[in-house]
């Protein structure tokens, strides 16, 4: 029951507090033990940091990025990504997809983001824009007629 995580670009300045955000081609293909392993509430978690003397800690005023599947233990189900800017009794700003791509993608939008000093409602609006655009690129290449050969 090996599987390859899922690439991320976590920049400095940030800990993976646990990962098993592991590459799914296809669902349908995983095992009874594996939809239990990596289809759970409890995915991913990155926490920002802050230098306190000559070490790092997680910064309690900080970021939390937390990953979760909805409908746990099933395939059928949905990645849930969400954003806490301030603590869990901050404003949130979430996404709910089941394609893998387009979560590891606003991870790492949202790290860019966060680095800018974006509001909740910012970060928002920037994971709506993202989903829109995932969106339209993916029904354009359903719709991409076959190249002709000559």
């Amino acid at each position: 029951m090996s599987r390859e995580l899922v690439p991320l670009r976590v920049p400095s300045g940030w800990a993976v507090i646990f990962n098993i955000f592991v590459e799914i081609p296809d669902r349908a293909d995983l095992t009874a033990q594996e939809i239990d392993s990596f289809l759970t509430e409890d995915i991913l978690s990155i926490e920002q940091l802050r230098l306190a003397g000559p070490h790092w800690e997680t910064d309690p005023e900080g970021t939390l990025i937390d990953l979760s599947w909805s409908d746990s233990g099933s395939i059928d189900g949905e990645y849930v990504l969400t954003v806490v800017p301030t603590g869990w009794d901050g404003p949130t700003a979430t996404l709910r997809d089941d394609d893998q791509e387009l979560i590891r993608t606003a991870i790492e939008l949202v790290f860019t983001e966060v680095r800018a000093g974006r509001t909740t409602a910012e970060l928002t609006v920037s994971l709506q824009q993202l989903t829109q655009q995932w969106n339209v690129h993916a029904a354009a290449a359903q719709h991409t007629p076959p190249r002709r050969h000559e």
